[in-house]
């Protein structure tokens, strides 16, 4: 197994791709001032720092920091990063296309103006780089090579890979060629890379895939779209951007982190190790590309990024939310998890034993992830439905077990007896279990402060949902919805797009957000109903297949007549609604 390491990068903290936050030096050196109180007052701290997007000079050829933002070049931040124990990290367009004069943050046409690379701009997209004809292989290899030996970079990710981009000399060549030959090429460079820094760690994200759309959407075929050769040059793929699961749900942010735990699921079963699986860690900020979710549920997406087990913890964005109090958490949380990993303990995916789907994340009844056993173990369980769950686990020699970390809002109930655990979770609930040893009271981590509160219940109803030409219409009296003693006291409501049997994702302009788009109206013997909740109800540049309204019951169920409807948007798409009572408060 390989050493357990940690990561902060600083993506989300900028964003020049949905927003106009630039990466620059004052940022920077802010960041390590955090990072150095951390080290300092809780002795937490990270192996890499990895400079995301856009710090380099535009055009250019990747061998300097972008002298606007980076009006000393990248020598203080390196010495300071290096003086807190740190190996700094650079993210790189793979083939090059920011390279080239691609400036998301400004609206004028890009300049294609690197003259030096010019023979190897792709003839069919013209904002990427051949990598096996022309110059920019060579380039590409020099700068990384300059990267190590003058900035010490230990760690490279790349981004937005293109390995059908091909120049103009090489046209002629069928797309698989071109393909194959791209990526023997730039197998070339991270080789020749290695030679100089044999240490080098080089994370894939985007463009790796081999299957279109692999990453889109949680409802397509279960198939293998990355292919495991990879690994023997690179060390960990990235399974995908924070984007919501197309499961409807009520948080945000839970609903990214199912939209994770499904990827990693999707990855697994391509083949990739869970401990070469690089998920989008945990990220917080108040920039588009995480939703603008600030912290809001971070802890449970920490606990769940070291649980997948990658045994590489990655932090993006903006520390400057977190307090003191944060900060313990963050460590806490990822040393008890790095105690197993350096006792060798492996990571394995766990699910319902007779579960027809096979334990998808987000269509399986229940999943997790099981660390070590059950004499000791660390395992995170997870329901992502909307109703109520108990996950039944057999665990040969389990004799103790206890829940070390959950979502607010219920407290799970947790029975370990003869081999047998039983975790009742509420809807959309996550809970960490410690087994055996690891059920020791030093590990509790506590509940998901700050996070959104699971329901205690809920329950399915029926509502006479009719379909019309611009989209559905449903009519009830008030006291279908029950009665005011019993205990439900809102009323949720999803509708899913949904088109040729998968999630049907629509996008959105960068002013758009789909509660709004995809509006539900609610109304009581017509006046209307305000809702309590709509989501989603940011912008979500990844594009969202569902929103969900909540409501109080109270304002419906004296209604003669409750009136929902909700538009269905342009496009041939099919809608699926769903109807629940949910109780809200503490169970």
């Amino acid at each position: 197994m390989r050493e357990p390491r940690s990561v902060y990068c600083d993506w989300a903290l900028h964003d020049e791709l949905g927003d106009d936050v630039r990466l620059s030096h004052e940022m920077t050196m802010e960041v390590l001032d955090v990072l150095e109180r951390w080290q300092r007052r809780h002795g937490v701290g990270f192996d890499y720092y990895l400079l995301d997007a856009f710090w380099f000079d535009q055009p250019g050829d990747y061998t300097r920091f972008d002298p606007r933002m980076w009006p000393e070049g990248f020598e203080p931040a390196r010495q300071r990063i290096e003086a807190l124990g740190m190996t700094p990290g650079l993210w790189l367009d793979t083939t090059g296309g920011s390279v080239a004069g691609w400036k998301p943050w400004e609206d004028e046409e890009p300049e294609h103006g690197w003259a030096a690379w010019a023979e190897s701009l792709d003839v069919h997209s013209d904002w990427s780089y051949c990598l096996f004809d022309g110059p920019y292989g060579d380039g590409l290899r020099r700068a990384m090579l300059h990267a190590v030996e003058q900035w010490g970079v230990g760690l490279f990710k790349f981004d937005f890979a293109n390995f059908r981009a091909v120049s103009e000399h090489c046209r002629h060549l069928d797309e698989g060629e071109v393909y194959r030959r791209n990526v023997r090429a730039f197998q070339d460079v991270l080789r020749d890379v290695r030679r100089v820094r044999p240490g080098v760690l080089y994370l894939a994200y985007n463009g790796f895939a081999h299957m279109p759309d692999y990453l889109d959407d949680t409802t397509s075929p279960d198939l293998p779209g990355i292919d495991p050769v990879w690994l023997e040059e690179l060390d960990y793929i990235y399974s995908g951007d924070p984007r919501p699961a197309d499961q409807p749900g009520m948080s945000l942010r839970r609903s990214v982190d199912l939209y994770q735990d499904h990827m990693v699921h999707r990855f697994h079963r391509s083949g990739i190790p869970l401990d070469r699986i690089d998920d989008h860690g945990c990220m917080v900020g108040r920039t588009n590309t995480i939703y603008y979710l600030g912290k809001r549920g971070w802890r449970r997406t920490w606990v769940q990024s070291l649980a997948r087990g990658s045994r590489k913890p990655h932090f993006y964005g903006d520390v400057h939310l977190l307090d003191d109090d944060d900060a313990r958490f963050l460590g806490r949380a990822m040393e008890v998890f790095f105690g197993l990993f350096r006792q060798g303990a492996a990571t394995r995916r766990v699910a319902p034993g007779d579960d027809p789907t096979g334990g998808v994340p987000g269509w399986a009844p229940w999943h997790g992830f099981l660390t070590g056993g059950a004499e000791r173990g660390l395992l995170v369980l997870v329901n992502p439905g909307p109703e109520p769950r108990e996950g039944t686990l057999a665990l040969d020699g389990l004799r103790s077990a206890r829940v070390l970390f959950h979502d607010e809002g219920h407290e799970p109930g947790c029975a370990a007896d003869d081999g047998r655990l039983v975790l009742g979770l509420a809807p959309e609930q996550m809970a960490l279990v410690g087994l055996g040893e690891m059920a020791d009271e030093r590990h509790v981590l506590g509940t998901n402060v700050g996070g959104d509160p699971v329901p205690a219940d809920a329950r399915a109803i029926e509502l006479p949902f009719t379909e019309e030409e611009s989209g559905l219409d449903c009519r009830f009296a008030g006291t279908r919805l029950g009665s005011a003693i019993d205990r439900f006291d809102l009323l949720r409501l999803s509708f899913v797009l949904r088109q040729e049997g998968r999630a049907a994702r629509r996008t959105f302009g960068r002013d758009e957000v789909p509660a709004r788009v995809l509006p539900i109206a609610v109304e009581a013997d017509g006046r209307p109903v305000e809702a309590l909740t709509l989501l989603p109800d940011v912008n979500i540049w990844s594009g969202c297949s569902w929103v969900t309204g909540l409501y109080r019951l109270e304002e419906l169920r004296a209604a003669g007549e409750v009136a929902i409807r909700f538009g269905r948007p342009a496009e041939a798409v099919s809608v699926r609604p769903g109807a629940w009572l949910v109780a809200s408060g503490a169970g």
